[in-house]
C-alpha cells in the first residue's frame, strides 16, 4: 500500500522522527515556565508513552522493518528521561556521572542487540539501525529550565537556532528513512549516506552552540567544545557501526546468508 509515493510501512517508520522533534520543540516552549527543574520534560514523557506503544506493537509483531525506528527512539528516550531524573535526585556530581554512564551504556548495548537482530535481514539494515540511534542524538538540542544558570537570552537564541536546524535535519531524515525501507540496491545505499551526512554535520553545530553558551563566544573554548562533542559522537558512532558490521557478518555466517523476509 502506497501513501504519497511511500509505502504505509515507510510512513509508519518515519513517524518517531516527527514525534520526537515535535516533543523537543514543545519541551523548549515548556521550559521557561516557573515549574520544577524537570517539569519541562513533561512533553517528552507523553511522547515516550506513544513510543512505548509503537515499540510494543513492533515487538509483538516480531520486529517488522517499520518497528526498528520505534524501538530505538523508545529506548533512547527512556534513557534520556532516566538521566534527567537522576540529575535531580543524585546527591553529588560524581554519583550522577556514574548513574548517567550506567544508563548510557545500558542503552548502547540494547542498541547493539537490536542491530544484531536487524542483521538477520541484511548488513545494510544493521547499519541503518545504528545510524538511527545516532540520528536520535543528532535531532536533539539542549534545553535549560528557567531555574538553570545557563538559561539566558543569549543561550535561548542559540538553542532556537539549533531547534530550527533540527527541524531541517528531521525533514531530510524522514526522506532517508522512508526511502530506505522502499528501496533496494544503490538507492538504499544513498539513503544511508544521507543519514550519515546528518550525523557528521550535526555535532559540529552542537559543539559550536555549547561553546557559545558556556564560554560566551571565546574562540578557544568554542573550538575545544566542537572537538570534544564532534569527536566523541563520531567515535562512538564509528565503534557501534564496526561492532554492528562484525556481528552482522557473524550472523550471516551462522545462518548461511539467509535473511528474514520483510514484513509489513
Amino acid at each position: 500500500m502506497k501513501t504519497k509515493g511511500w509505502s504505509r510501512q515507510a510512513v509508519i517508520a518515519s513517524l518517531p522522527i516527527v514525534i520526537y522533534v515535535i516533543s523537543r520543540l514543545l519541551s523548549l516552549l515548556w521550559s521557561p515556565r516557573p515549574w520544577g527543574s524537570t517539569d519541562y520534560l513533561f512533553p517528552s514523557l507523553v511522547v515516550l508513552v506513544v513510543l512505548l506503544m509503537g515499540a510494543g506493537l513492533g515487538v509483538v509483531k516480531r520486529l517488522p522493518p517499520w518497528s526498528y525506528s520505534w524501538v530505538i527512539f523508545c529506548v533512547l528516550s527512556l534513557s534520556d528521561l532516566a538521566q534527567a531524573y537522576v540529575a535531580r535526585s543524585a546527591p553529588s556530581a560524581r554519583e550522577f556521572g556514574m548513574a548517567a554512564s550506567l544508563v548510557s551504556w545500558a542503552a548502547f548495548f540494547v542498541i547493539l542487540i537490536i542491530a544484531v537482530l536487524a542483521s538477520f535481514r541484511s548488513v545494510r539494515f544493521a547499519i541503518f539501525t545504528v545510524l538511527l540511534s545516532a540520528l536520535y542524538r543528532a535531532l536533539s538540542f539542549p534545553i535549560f529550565p528557567r531555574s538553570s544558570a545557563l538559561s539566558s537570552i543569549n543561550s535561548s537564541a542559540v538553542i532556537w537556532v539549533l531547534a530550527i536546524v533540527a527541524v531541517a535535519e528531521a525533514a531530510f531524515a524522514v526522506f532517508a528513512v522512508a526511502s530506505f525501507l522502499d528501496s533496494q540496491g544503490k538507492p538504499e545505499v544513498r539513503c544511508l549516506y544521507l543519514l550519515a551526512a546528518i550525523i557528521l554535520v550535526d555535532p559540529l553545530l552542537n559543539g559550536w552552540a555549547f561553546g557559545l553558551i558556556l564560554s560566551g563566544g571565546s574562540f578557544a573554548s568554542t573550538l575545544r567544545s566542537v572537538v570534544v562533542i564532534a569527536g566523541g559522537t563520531w567515535a562512538s558512532t564509528g565503534i557501534a557501526l564496526l561492532i554492528a558490521w562484525g556481528l552482522s557478518k557473524l550472523a550471516h555466517r551462522l545462518t548461511g546468508g539467509r535473511a528474514l523476509e520483510n514484513e509489513s
